[in-house]
Formats: structure tokens, C-alpha cells, sequence
């Protein structure tokens, strides 16, 4: 794969039959670009830039054309011959997956599946509100809301389930089950995860030390619970998470800081900072309010982290960890 070719020669938003190939079957994957158009280096640094390119490799082998479709995409001239394609393939319909129902129209693929990397999005929206109405109540912030998807996707999400043929969920049997009651087939897959990670060996007496790592989403990830809950337990906090437009956040919690709540910020989890980080821990905590299936938290268990982990994390730990009420500091402590 030649990403600077591509980069000099191609758009970005819609890369066409990228293995050049002549097969009878051709997909159509509306998802990201990125690992396409950036050294691996760069694109291991999130774990779905990592899930797309397995994705179009089994497709590959599978012997279809893969055609894929950045999720900003919207130059439907670009698009394959209206009902040319075999198989349409799209994360949701809402969110970064917006575009899904106008794709999914002007292609006319014989068959179209959706791809969930969250729970349903009117649930999603739910717990979200619920979250930012916690941190107001307790802290007195009424901090800027984010990642919440509007009435008006909500109403095309709805339009869009009962015309898919099915559903690739990803997350634990929670997740799945809210997809089961619409009677179509169902696929369960889980995160795929940077082969540079791997188990890292810890002393006893690091039992003290918790990670929490998130690629973004602080309130709707539960951060302010996790620090919370460590600041009463006089424990050590190590925090790798992007800090990108959250000054109201931690505008709060500065005042609350103390050197057991240690802000690492986004953290390559292929650097050796990461690996530092992880060898003082014992645990990798999450209290999310909802994630289908938190690929931070996999990782962190990949490199022998014990999760506590709420059950909207997406995660069924089955013996492996521990499970905490969401939301709650009391079930943490």
C-alpha cells in the first residue's frame, strides 16, 4: 500500500477498487480513509483506522472489489453504477455515519448491512443527557454537550434499520440484544487492537495504581466518577485521555487535582510513555455511560490490565474483572 501515492493522486473522502482488482463481487465500505492516505505508524494510533484496513483485506480475499468511502463523503457523482454493487457496508446512521441513508439510496446494492460501533442511538442519547445532568448537578457546571446525534438522525436511523438487510454489531451480548428485536441477521465482531501492544509483567505492589484511558469523551466516559471515586480512596490516577475542548471540564477538577490525579493526556499506546504508564497498574478503570464496545479498555486488558469496567462499557469481563454500577462512585470506591 502506497499511502503518499495516494495522498498526491487520490481524494481522500473515496478511494475506488483500492486492490485493483477484477472480481464478479463488489463492496462498497462507508467507514474511514485514513490508514489509506498515512504511514502505519500514524494510523495504529486508533484502533478503527486499524479495524478498517482488516476490514477491506478480507474483502480482498473474499474476492470482491472493495471500494471504500471516507464517513465525510459526499460526492455521490463518484459513486459505482446505481445498483452495480453486491454488498453496502456502513457504520450506523447517525453521528460519523450520517451519510449512510443517502449512500445507501443512491447505490442500490443488492444487499445493505449495517455496521454498529454503538448501542442504539436514542438509548445512546439518553444516558448521554443523563451524564451531563450529573456532572451539573454536582459540580454546578453546565458543561458543552458533545457526541449527542439529533432528533433528525434519530428519525433517519429509524427509516434505515427497517430497510437493511442486517446488522454487524460490535459489544458485548447487551449491545447485541438491543439489536436482536428486529428479527434480521445479526453478526457479532470485536475490536481489533495494535499488534504492537502485548502483556506487559507488574510487581504486587503496584495494585494502587489505575489507568483510565478514552479516546475522547470525558463526562460521557465517567472521568469525573473515576476521580472522584480515586480521590476518596487515596489512590493514583493515571488519566490518558485527549483533552481537546474540555477546558470546562477541568476547570472544575483542577481545583481538585492533587499529585495521586495525574494528567498524561492522549497517549500514543505504542509509545514507550504508554508502556510506562501501563507497568505501574494493576487495573484499567472505565465508568462509561455508553460505548458499544470501549477498544481503549480491550487494549489496556491486551497488556494484562484487570478491567472495572461498567456494563455500558461494552465489555463482559466473565470472571476476567470486576463490574461497577454506571455513574456511581460508591459501587467504585
Amino acid at each position: 500500500m502506497n499511502w503518499l501515492l495516494n495522498r498526491l493522486t487520490k481524494s481522500q473522502d473515496f478511494l475506488p477498487n483500492i486492490y485493483n482488482t477484477d472480481y464478479k463481487k463488489t463492496v462498497v465500505i462507508l467507514y474511514k480513509t485514513f490508514p489509506f492516505f498515512n504511514p502505519r505508524w500514524r494510523w495504529l494510533r486508533h484502533t478503527n483506522n486499524w479495524e478498517i484496513f482488516e476490514i477491506t483485506k478480507i474483502f480482498n480475499k473474499k474476492k470482491y472489489n472493495v471500494f471504500l468511502l471516507d464517513r465525510s463523503f459526499n460526492s455521490f457523482e463518484k459513486l459505482p453504477m446505481k445498483n452495480s454493487t453486491t454488498l453496502f457496508i456502513g457504520i450506523n446512521g447517525v453521528g460519523s455515519g450520517r451519510r449512510f441513508p443517502s449512500i445507501m439510496k443512491a447505490l442500490g446494492a443488492n444487499h445493505n448491512i449495517l455496521l454498529t460501533t454503538t448501542e442504539e442511538p436514542i438509548v445512546q442519547r439518553d444516558k448521554y443527557l443523563r451524564c451531563y445532568s450529573e456532572f451539573k448537578h454536582k459540580t454546578g457546571f453546565d458543561i458543552n454537550k458533545k457526541r449527542l446525534v439529533s432528533s433528525y438522525e434519530i428519525d433517519q436511523y429509524k427509516k434505515v434499520i427497517n430497510e437493511v438487510d442486517a446488522f454487524i454489531s460490535i459489544g458485548n451480548l447487551r449491545v447485541l440484544k438491543e439489536y436482536q428485536k428486529y428479527n434480521k441477521d445479526l453478526w457479532r465482531w470485536y475490536p481489533a487492537l495494535d499488534e504492537r501492544v502485548s502483556f506487559i509483567e507488574r510487581k504486587p505492589s503496584d495494585a494502587k495504581h489505575f489507568l483510565f484511558i478514552a479516546g475522547g469523551g470525558l463526562v460521557e466516559k465517567g472521568l469525573d466518577v473515576c476521580i472522584d471515586a480515586c480521590i476518596a480512596a487515596d489512590v493514583t490516577l493515571h488519566i490518558c485521555a485527549s483533552d481537546d475542548g474540555y477546558d470546562d471540564f477541568w476547570q472544575h477538577y483542577t481545583t481538585l487535582a492533587t499529585n495521586k490525579i495525574i494528567n498524561h493526556g492522549f497517549t500514543n499506546t505504542s509509545s514507550k510513555l504508554f508502556f510506562n504508564i501501563a507497568r505501574k497498574c494493576q487495573f484499567v478503570i472505565s465508568t462509561s455511560f455508553s460505548d458499544a464496545s470501549a477498544t481503549s479498555i480491550s487494549l489496556a486488558m491486551r497488556t494484562g490490565l484487570i478491567p472495572i469496567v461498567t456494563l455500558d462499557t461494552g465489555h463482559d469481563v466473565d470472571g476476567f474483572g470486576f463490574e461497577i454500577d454506571t455513574g456511581s462512585v460508591e459501587s467504585l470506591a
